[in-house]
């Protein structure tokens, strides 16, 4: 049958496809798909067909998008022929050939009906296009359709549909689904269903514009790059897929996801001049805007602020009106005005009650760019506007993440918890932080570290636009130190005095410290849903805490001294007790532990007796395992951890001279991150009780879960030596593909090294690993670096394997 021959030879094509595109990967590739599929099933349609029938392409196929794994829709139109006949000669061959096929079987009065009662028939049959049989009866179809769009206007329900994908979104994402996603291809067919009702009505609109026709065939580029990576429909540009997709398109991944942003970008601008109510109402992010213009204009700022002749005044105007934003053609001549430098102070108001704003202040920032003004005044912001970042625990691309950072300032100075408040109330005027966080990244632009290129980009910016030097200089500090509380909280012993006395000289002064520290949270929570927790924030906040007594805040921490540890127990322990336990310890443990957790280690220590050699105490996120010393003590313990479902954020392990091991564990629900429930401690007490009998079972377990959550090959393991992290321990940092059991495999590859484990600090991001191991041999920090590389590709090969 040649119908059937044409549809193989389609099935064949698409698989050659999936080793290399044809041109562009996009609308060239989409094209000979199209066409292909044209021939194969116009093949199918029979040529004696009694009455009127029409074979009707519509969705993507009809628009001539069919991507490699696309759904095929078709209808089949008729009009007093035989429809059964047809569906057996049209459809049956297309389900055998296992293509996913959308049918309909409708005459032309029922396409009205079905179009009347559901919008997303009606937008779907505004891109059909005749494939085989009577032309005529597909002009019928216009003219019904015709009637039916007449009467229904388009245009809010697909603005209310952006404002959905923009909920689900609230800020352009580097895994966007490129079918159904913010700024996707359901955007741009949008605009093309609106061309088409406006041609039915006899309209003529504007057309497909280059620019607009250039981002479609590159969203449908990538969407048909990930169609050939995963060998399916698959629309979602996941980080495991981009180099596949660069691979497919002859590109690397950086070119790629950036041309993609860059498209999304435009998706996101054309939807605002498109649909001017998108932004009327409704906006959580404009409220907050709002609270802050009330706080400007409690200074006197903000009414300067909108009072701005130039085009920064025209848009915090636009950014803050009750009314929403609209872009009119007034509008567009008030953005795109020239203006003189200096700035005024006007202007500089402007810009920080633009930068305030929340989702209005970036849709009229956005317009400022497309209009000139950033090219003129602000180049260095054009440098990494819709910039990519590729690593997986990055959601956004650069300038929507410096956005969503300053819309996280924006939400801590309006709703402070009530330590943030206790910052705020000192801090006093909060421009340098809203600034800061605004600027913050805006050195990967510049290649090199972003930070110290990033700190000079922000001061000449800020100079240029003559805010005064005291915000300068605190701006450019805390862009300079922007990742130092970060990565200290997360790497480093941060009960360690000498840590806290290296971080406070960094800082330099209190509210150097304070703003870091507001903008840290904010810049975490900004980055991505893995780079923010409870338990991060807690770390955050020790850390905060312990270097704002370097500058006279707060009670300066000191050595824990056993007279106020046995007052705490009641006179339960006594002094001399409670100094012979902190004596068996390394002195650390009394620089690092507060009083009431030593309290809590003696009770635990005290249940010890006879043949017990463990005791769990846990609540909450904190576990305490307190038992009798010996080989593979923690193994067992991580062990249980792993095959109960528990994951490790942090742990802090301690021997006493007589052999009692104490170690404390800031614990998870894995693999989701979710707190422990409290009703799941007693079942965690029991396994964890059971470790010393129940070695081999666990381990079997441990192998269980492992299998039932990783399914993929094992990642490479990389291991390095950080020895600027410790003088006191040899630092290993462990990155590797997150997993169920890699912590147990981790401290098995120590146990056989001969290492000792101290402190683990346990991050996950997206998903890898990065996991911080303070570590000894025989009670010593190693210095010989060949010991250290032999050791360290030893451990890869372990965890690795």
């Amino acid at each position: 049958m040649p119908g059937v021959t044409l549809l193989d030879d389609f099935i064949a094509l698409r698989q050659d496809l999936r080793a290399a595109a044809v041109g562009d990967g996009g609308l060239d590739t989409c094209s000979v798909l199209t066409q292909a599929l044209d021939a194969a099933v116009r093949s199918l349609f029979p040529d004696d067909v009694e009455g009127s029938a029409a074979l009707v392409a519509i969705g993507s196929f009809g628009r001539g998008e069919l991507c490699l794994w696309s759904d095929v829709d078709l209808m089949l139109l008729h009009d007093g022929a035989d429809p059964d006949r047809l569906v057996k000669a049209v459809f049956y061959p297309l389900w055998d050939a296992n293509l996913k096929v959308g049918h309909a079987v409708r005459t032309p009065r029922e396409c009205a009906a079905a179009a009347r009662d559901r919008i997303e028939t009606l937008t779907s049959l505004l891109s059909a296009r005749l494939i085989a049989g009577d032309g005529a009866l597909l002009e019928r179809l216009g003219t019904v359709m015709s009637n039916v769009v007449s009467g229904r206007p388009l245009a809010p329900h697909l603005a209310d549909l952006e404002r959905e994908r923009r909920k689900r979104d609230p800020y352009p994402v580097i895994a966007a689904d490129v079918k159904s996603g913010r700024g996707a291809l359901r955007t741009f067919q949008a605009f093309d269903w609106e061309r088409r009702r406006a041609l039915l009505m006899g309209h003529a609109p504007d057309g497909e514009t280059v620019e607009e026709r250039a981002g479609r065939s590159t969203l449908l580029a990538v969407r048909n790059g990930l169609h050939s990576a995963a060998g399916r429909a698959f629309d979602v540009y996941d980080f495991d897929a981009r180099d596949q997709v660069a691979r497919w398109l002859d590109s690397d991944v950086k070119t790629v996801t950036r041309r993609l942003c860059h498209s999304l970008q435009l998706g996101d601008r054309l939807a605002e001049a498109h649909w001017p109510m998108l932004l009327v109402s409704g906006d959580p992010l404009a409220r907050v805007g709002r609270k802050m213009l009330g706080r400007l204009r409690g200074q006197r700022r903000g009414e300067a602020a909108l009072n701005g002749s130039g085009p920064l005044g025209a848009a915090a105007r636009i950014a803050t009106a009750s009314h929403g934003v609209v872009i009119d053609t007034a509008a567009r001549a008030s953005l795109g005005a020239e203006t003189d430098d200096p700035w005024s102070d006007a202007e500089r108001a402007a810009f920080l009650t633009l930068i305030s704003s929340g989702e209005r202040g970036r849709v009229v920032f956005g317009w400022l760019e497309q209009l000139g003004w950033a090219d003129r005044h602000f180049a260095e912001w054009v440098t990494i506007s819709g910039m990519p970042q590729l690593a997986p625990f990055h959601e956004h691309p650069v300038d929507a993440h410096l956005w969503r950072a300053t819309d996280e300032i924006i939400e801590l100075i309006a709703n402070p918890d009530p330590f943030i408040r206790g910052i705020l109330a000192e801090l006093g005027s909060t421009d340098d932080v809203v600034l800061a966080a605004f600027l913050h990244d805006i050195g990967k632009g510049g290649g090199g570290d972003h930070s110290e290129v990033g700190a000079e980009v922000a001061a000449r910016f800020l100079t240029r636009a003559g805010f005064e030097s005291s915000i300068v200089e605190s701006v450019t500090a805390a862009v300079r130190n922007h990742l130092l509380l970060a990565r200290t909280a997360s790497r480093r012993d941060i009960a360690s005095p000498d840590v806290i006395d290296e971080v406070a000289n960094e800082v330099g002064g209190l509210r150097d410290l304070q703003v870091l520290y507001l903008l840290t949270v904010a810049d975490s929570k900004a980055t991505g849903r893995t780079m923010w927790s409870e338990w991060k924030e807690t770390l955050l906040r020790q850390l905060y805490t312990r270097v704002a007594t370097r500058f006279g805040a707060g009670e300066e921490a000191r050595v824990v001294h056993a007279e106020h540890v046995a007052e705490l127990t009641g006179e339960r322990f006594t002094a001399r007790a409670v100094a012979g336990h902190l004596s068996s310890l390394p002195g650390e443990y009394a620089e690092t532990t507060d009083p009431d957790d030593v309290v809590w280690h003696l009770e635990a220590i005290a249940e010890l007796a006879g043949t017990t050699r463990l005791v769990v105490d846990g609540s909450g996120n904190r576990v305490l395992v307190v038992g009798r010393d010996r080989r593979g003590f923690l193994l067992s313990i991580c062990r249980a951890f792993a095959a109960h479902g528990i994951g490790v954020h942090d742990a802090r392990l301690y021997t006493r001279g007589d052999g009692v091991v104490i170690d404390v564990f800031e614990v998870r629900e894995d693999p989701g991150g979710a707190p422990v429930p409290e009703e799941r401690w007693a079942k965690v007490r029991e396994t964890l009780s059971g470790v010393e009998t129940g070695g081999r079972d666990l381990l079997e377990a441990v192998r269980q879960r492992a299998a039932a959550y990783d399914t993929g090959p094992r990642a490479s393991v990389v291991v390095r030596h950080r020895p600027e992290l410790s003088s006191r321990h040899t630092v290993l940092e462990v990155r590797a593909a997150d997993r169920v059991g890699l912590l147990v495999d981790i401290v098995e590859a120590l146990y056989d090294e001969g290492l000792d484990l101290h402190l683990a600090r346990i991050d996950t991001r997206a998903n890898q690993a990065i996991d911080v191991l303070h570590v000894r041999r025989s009670g010593e920090a190693i210095e010989d670096r060949s010991v250290l590389d032999d050791l360290c590709r030893s451990l890869e090969r372990r965890i690795g394997g």
